[in-house]
Order: structure tokens, then C-alpha cells, then sequence
């Protein structure tokens, strides 16, 4: 809790969950979508476990497979205005 809990206290307990490491550990599914770049997996927290408990697809995964080739024209274009600025 960011409230009563220390930055160092938080980082310690991060490290020992290894959430953001465990973060960037992919199916085979998403390791050959083309939109991995964008989506990175999303978040962990949205994966759906297997019965071994293993995290496997976003629930969002095929909402984002519809979203990104509707959307990527407009992300690029915001994406070279920020980097004009």
C-alpha cells in the first residue's frame, strides 16, 4: 500500500512476486502475433490460467486482434506528432 508502505518496502515485495518479470513470459501464441509490440501480452492480471494454473491468452486478446487493424493508422499518426513536438 503506496500509503503506509516505504518505496523500498514496495520494491522489495515487487521483487519477491516478480510480477513484472513473470510479466514479460509469453505464450507461443502471442510470440507470433503480429501485434505483440502493441499489446506485450497486456496485462498480466488479464491472463486466463490453464488448469495447471499457468497464465496463457488475455481475455482481451481477440478484442485487441480486431481493435489494432482498425486503430493502427491513427496510433502511427499520433505516434509521429509526439515525436515531432
Amino acid at each position: 500500500n503506496i500509503r503506509e508502505d516505504s518505496y523500498e518496502t514496495i520494491d522489495v515485495n515487487r521483487k519477491k512476486i516478480k510480477f513484472v518479470e513473470k510479466s514479460f513470459e509469453l505464450v507461443s501464441e502471442c510470440n507470433n502475433c503480429q501485434w505483440k509490440i502493441l499489446c506485450r501480452g497486456g496485462c498480466r492480471r488479464n491472463r486466463i490460467p490453464d488448469k495447471y494454473g499457468n497464465l496463457g491468452l488475455n481475455r482481451f486478446c481477440e478484442a485487441y486482434k480486431l481493435f489494432f487493424p482498425y486503430a493502427i493508422k491513427r496510433l502511427s499518426f499520433l505516434a509521429q506528432c509526439l515525436t515531432k513536438s
